[in-house]
């Protein structure tokens, strides 16, 4: 469960939005 979480946030800072 926590990987989901954990692929968001990596995503969030490969693409600042």
């Amino acid at each position: 469960e926590y990987v989901f979480l954990y692929a968001t946030l990596v995503t969030r800072r490969v693409t600042p939005h």
